[in-house]
């Protein structure tokens, strides 16, 4: 989104844009419709553009009928009783009621009485000034709405296809290092730092749930990226099925941060290793839509394995092997779930 060779100025085409806007709302209310106050046009203009062409569309309507309402209520009143304490606390309580019966947004309906008091300043210097007003607001508005549609219509997509492959890949990196830790515990970084990593993981399932959101406005009233909505309703799903996966891994580094803080070696620790090492392969393999039935064989032979052996003579730890049950189940849970997205909604690699 950044114009090449002006990028490290800031200079992006959202900064161009609403440049563009406002200077040509400004020559339209000055030169074309001769208008005493064409400042309030390129306001409107830069009031209105938005970070994707829906939220544009949708914050110009509510500008306008801010406005309307604004200065029709303080005209009906200052008509009839002139401008006097009493009256203004009457227009602004009446002018903030009726925006926010209308379902306006914050900005819209702080408009409503601004419009108000200034009809109430300016009428009596400027009898067209209501007029004008309205005027002015109405083509700043169209002037943004066409400006953002026409040059480079906002597209979320490539930030929210960055922000689904790097929670796909921080969750693999979580699953590779709980490995680890169950292998090596001695060597590895405290319990504290795995809960960490986990909260982590979880920020970035919020970060990825915005991204896909924002990608989902774009599409939106924009003709050019229009045809792309397949595109983003993968991507939702992917953060959905990435969303469940990141809480059985929560859970796995849970339990492996337990056991590494109570035990320097871990018994059967390389078994258990194994199988967190397929988990993310497992994941991997869904990450790049590439499911193998190998990985799955592999873990239901090993889960077997495990069961058999490892936790049986666990038993008699009753601090251990209730916390490696958690974690082959959390893994198990995990690796059927990858299972089951894959025959069901293969994954597809798409860049946008």
């Amino acid at each position: 989104m950044k114009i090449t060779g002006l990028a490290r100025w800031g200079l992006t085409h959202q900064v161009f844009k609403s440049a563009l806007a406002a200077s040509a709302a400004y020559a339209v209310c000055a030169r074309l419709l001769d208008h005493r106050f064409p400042v309030f046009g390129p306001m409107a203009a830069l009031l209105t553009i938005q970070i994707n062409v829906f939220n544009s569309f949708s914050r110009g309507v509510q500008r306008v009928v801010a406005i309307l309402v604004g200065i029709g209520v303080a005209m009906f009143a200052f008509h009839f009783t002139g401008a006097n304490w009493w009256i203004i606390f009457i227009v602004v309580i009446l002018t903030l009621m009726v925006g926010t019966r209308m379902g306006l947004g914050v900005a819209a309906i702080n408009q409503v009485p601004m419009s108000a008091l200034l009809i109430l300043a300016a009428k009596a210097y400027v009898p067209t000034y209501a007029l004008d007003r309205i005027v002015n607001t109405f083509v700043g508005t169209l002037i943004a709405l066409l400006i953002n549609v026409l040059l480079w219509p906002p597209n979320s997509l490539p930030q929210a296809r960055k922000s689904v492959q790097q929670l796909g890949d921080d969750a693999i990196q979580l699953l590779r290092e709980s490995a680890e830790v169950l292998r090596n515990p001695a060597r590895s970084e405290g319990g504290l730092h795995l809960i960490a990593q986990a909260r982590q993981l979880d920020k970035q399932v919020g970060l990825t749930i915005n991204a896909v959101q924002a990608a989902q406005q774009s599409l939106r009233m924009n003709p050019r990226i229009k045809a792309l909505g397949p595109v983003v309703h993968e991507y939702r799903d992917r953060t959905g099925m990435l969303e469940r996966a990141a809480v059985q891994i929560r859970g796995i580094r849970k339990s492996v941060s337990e056991l590494q803080e109570e035990h320097a070696a871990l018994p059967d620790g390389d078994g258990m290793a194994r199988y967190l090492g397929l988990a993310a392969e497992q994941l991997k393999a869904w990450q790049d839509a590439a499911p193998t039935r190998d990985i799955q064989d592999q873990a239901e032979s090993l889960f077997d394995h495990i069961s058999r052996t490892s936790l049986t003579s666990l038993r008699e730890l009753p601090h251990v092997w209730p916390r490696y049950g958690s974690v082959l189940a959390d893994a198990s849970h995990l690796i059927q779930q990858l299972a089951d997205a894959s025959s069901s909604a293969p994954a597809h690699q798409v860049h946008v």
